[in-house]
């Protein structure tokens, strides 16, 4: 009689438990839901760091050109360092087409300078 009686309290507690306990235990319940501001915050990110390449790419633009006005003789070893600092930054670019579009970039500036020797 009293094992009879444990098996049916175990049996309801069985029973019961997957209707309470997916709810509360589910990995979904306890995760926040993300929803529109999470995606306005990845593009807000996503924008300043363009943002953040583009000046970059401005700033070694104008570099560039100053130092071909001050310099307009540029031995091998200055065109070299200019390509040097160009492919760095290169490497810093996340994106791999926007970051070969870059190197191809420096690579027409070290022929360029090259010629100007």
């Amino acid at each position: 009689m009293f094992a009879r009686r444990i098996h049916i309290l175990l049996s309801l507690l069985l029973f019961a438990f997957p209707v309470i306990g997916p709810g509360v235990t589910s990995p979904a319940f306890a995760q926040p839901s993300y929803g529109e501001d999470w995606r306005d915050r990845q593009n807000d990110r996503e924008q300043g760091r363009e943002e953040g390449r583009r000046e970059e790419q401005q700033r070694q633009e104008n570099e560039r050109s100053r130092n071909q006005r001050n310099a307009p003789e540029h031995s091998s070893a200055q065109c070299n360092q200019q390509w040097d600092q160009c492919a760095r930054y290169c490497n810093t670019i996340r994106n791999a087409s926007d970051r070969m579009s870059c190197v191809a970039e420096c690579n027409n500036n070290l022929h360029e300078c090259q010629q100007q020797r």
